[in-house]
């Protein structure tokens, strides 16, 4: 069978591409595992010691910068990626001229975020906030770039490190905030101290184990590359504004408090991100390079990978749903009940971001980043129309069924582009998706007759009991175990014959 020849392929190029992916996703999985970890803990902190208000001011902040900082970058970081990939030579020219553009790009980014709060009349305290965070977030966009050369060499681990240390310097920074009896300031201060070390961190690294950072000024290779990443940038401009501007609109039509219940779950919904993200970074450059090489190779890639997305996806909507009372009560106490039914509603926007990243990224390694920006200039226009509609009237709900409704259709989107182009088949993901669902559907019952438990107990339980009946209900295909076989083994099947 034609499947059976290219799992072979797949499998026998192993230690170049699938054992790779595996590896790297594996070292940022763990990264972001122990960053996650770190993370809710300062999340948690700061919540509590702010309170609903404090923290709808700091996750305003996090929001207006988070809006405009892909105007520092403008999908140089993703182009970056995508080239040097398939030509490691390009590093010191893409380095040495990107870094001049961004220099620029940042200064109008400032530019932007302190008329913005000007504009919007915010007190003196809250635009010192946005400021340090926009700084912060600014140093994170160069960052972002030397964490484009080492995904391009599929050398991930150094961009773990630097997400580790970012994490434990905010975690740290965050406690001492907090014992010493800080205030706002203080914690939007920590976050510039983490971004700048990571930063310091990610030009070291780079010099010393890829190519060193040397500044160069080259307006025929500039004014072509700016070009090419323009559409990564808009699609990423776009998506920055639909998942921010509800935080944003909420500020300034209802005050700091629904800003911080809205921001209470959806700060959760970003922890859960960090998978499809990881899973990204990860497989971007091979299948860059497999869009060259193999279409054949490419489509079994996007199958594997929107399937698995599914596996994951699901069950997490399922339960999340049904536990995310107790979830929200645990975590952020009694102040913050209103939050409940934000992370009931969000958790459905990380479904459909999970089934949507496979489609997206093929897009996006095939060259056909334009039509991922049409996709996410429509979804921008529908999320901002539907917040202005929702919004005013249901407030933090509103925003969150915005939000989720935004996410669905750019699934829909996104799944109907790669179809229509011939890079994938209908029916092959919806034989995919379906036992994963059904699966879902079982576990999520037995969540509801065991409600009165720990959710402690539960959430463990529920995960290995859904497991064991997707795998019952046959799941998992013969090719998905030789598949994971022969990424745990040295070798792959297909060389030990030889």
């Amino acid at each position: 069978m034609k499947r059976s020849r290219i799992l072979k392929r797949f499998t026998g190029g192993l230690m170049g591409t699938a054992k790779k992916i595996a590896q790297n996703t594996f070292i940022l999985m763990l990264a972001q595992i122990i960053s996650t970890v770190f993370g809710f803990f300062y999340l948690v902190i700061i919540a509590r010691y702010l309170g609903d208000a404090g923290f709808g001011v700091l996750s305003f902040a996090l929001a207006v910068t988070g809006m405009f900082s892909v105007v520092a970058d403008l999908g140089l970081s993703v182009l970056t990626t995508r080239e040097i990939a398939r030509n490691k030579s390009l590093a010191g020219k893409y380095i040495g001229n990107l870094t001049m553009v961004k220099l620029v790009l940042s200064v109008i980014t400032f530019g932007l975020i302190f008329a913005t709060v000007m504009i919007l009349g915010y007190p003196q305290e809250t635009v010192i906030v946005v400021c340090l965070v926009a700084i912060s977030t600014i140093l994170m966009t160069f960052t972002n770039l030397f964490y484009g050369i080492f995904q391009a060499y599929d050398e991930m681990k150094y961009q773990g490190v630097g997400q580790f240390l970012n994490s434990l310097i905010m975690f740290s920074g965050v406690v001492v905030v907090e014992q010493l009896g800080y205030g706002i300031i203080e914690f939007s201060l920590v976050y510039c101290i983490a971004a700048a070390t990571v930063f310091i961190y990610s030009i070291a690294t780079c010099a010393r184990k890829f190519v060193a950072p040397r500044i160069e000024i080259d307006m025929k290779f500039i004014k072509p590359t700016f070009m090419e990443a323009l559409p990564y940038g808009m699609s990423g401009l776009f998506v920055t504004i639909f998942y921010w501007i509800g935080s944003v609109m909420l500020s300034y039509m209802h005050g700091d408090e629904a800003v911080g219940w809205y921001n209470g779950a959806y700060r959760l919904i970003l922890f859960i991100l960090f998978i499809p993200t990881m899973v990204s970074v990860s497989i971007f450059p091979a299948m860059a390079r497999l869009h060259v090489s193999s279409q054949d190779m490419l489509r079994f890639a996007t199958d594997k990978y929107f399937k698995y997305m599914a596996v994951i996806a699901l069950p997490m909507g399922v339960g999340t749903t049904l536990l995310a009372d107790k979830i929200i009560l645990t975590i952020f106490g009694s102040e913050y009940v209103n939050s409940i039914i934000v992370l009931q509603v969000l958790i459905w926007s990380a479904v459909f971001i999970f089934l949507g990243s496979a489609f997206a990224r093929l897009l996006e390694s095939s060259n056909m980043q334009m039509a991922v920006t049409k996709i996410t200039a429509t979804c921008m226009v529908l999320n901002i129309t539907l917040n202005l509609i929702l919004i005013p009237v249901y407030s933090y709900v509103g925003a969150s069924v915005t939000t989720t409704i935004t996410e669905l259709i750019s699934f829909v989107l996104c799944f109907y582009a790669c179809i229509r182009l011939g890079k994938v088949g209908y029916a092959k993901n919806l034989k995919d998706i379906s036992k994963p669902f059904i699966a879902s559907l079982i576990m999520g019952a037995s969540i509801y007759l065991l409600m009165d438990q720990s959710v402690f107990l539960l959430i463990p339980a529920a995960a290995v009991f859904y497991f064991v009946v997707l795998y019952v209900l046959g799941g998992f295909e013969d090719e998905d175990i030789v598949l994971f076989k022969s990424i745990i083994k040295k070798e792959s099947p297909v060389a030990d014959n030889k």
